[in-house]
């Protein structure tokens, strides 16, 4: 699953070949004709263009170069922790009310460490709807801490939150996968995440 969409997945392992760019860190592959047949004058998907000049080389260099730093990591999952709360709200003058929330704590060891960490601690929690913030590239979930695990955190739709917190206390939540991009100060945008019962090859 990549930001913004639910329906394909990023492969971190695949080179995006840029073939122009709309100056907002979106990649464009154009189509050689227009909606009514006529041609558009542009090269098709995957081919470069001849003449990007000095700032269209610089913008291509660097999405690639993006695309080419995320880093990805399976988890083996040890334990999960489910909790739920449910507690009062509301200010002063306001009509108090009573919320609940879950979130499921899902515990592991990375197949390759991360800052010399291989323990994680991946938070999940459910949201409606999904925020798209101001931070590039697009996020699924950040990584908020790295000392003694790294400390994850995800938000998934409420649908899929019941599936994964079924997947959990079944017994069957055995892998999970990130793909994020390199930590600075500890933290690191995660633009993508899996939960499974298998490996992904």
């Amino acid at each position: 699953m990549i930001p913004g969409d639910g329906q394909h997945r990023l492969r971190p392992d695949l080179l995006v070949e840029v073939v122009a760019d709309d100056g907002h860190g979106r990649i464009l592959t154009p189509s050689t004709h227009n909606s009514d047949g006529s041609p558009t004058g542009l090269p098709p998907a995957g081919v470069r263009l001849g003449r990007l000049g000095r700032e269209g080389a610089i913008r291509r260099r660097r999405a690639r170069r993006i695309v080419e730093e995320l880093l990805s990591r399976t988890v083996e999952v040890r334990s999960v922790r489910p909790y739920i709360s449910v507690h009062p709200m509301g200010g002063r003058g306001e009509e108090p009310r009573i919320e609940c929330g879950s979130w499921l704590d899902v515990q592991g060891d990375l197949d390759d460490p991360v800052k010399d960490v291989f323990g994680i601690t991946i938070s999940v929690h459910p949201e409606e709807p999904l925020k798209v913030g101001t931070a590039r590239p697009v996020a699924v979930g950040a990584i908020i801490g790295i000392r003694d695990d790294v400390s994850a955190v995800v938000a998934l739709l409420p649908v899929d939150f019941d599936c994964l917190w079924a997947l959990a206390l079944s017994g069957h939540l055995k892998f999970a996968s990130l793909t994020f991009t390199p930590p600075k100060f500890r933290s690191a945008l995660v633009v993508n995440t899996s939960f499974s019962s298998e490996r992904e090859e």
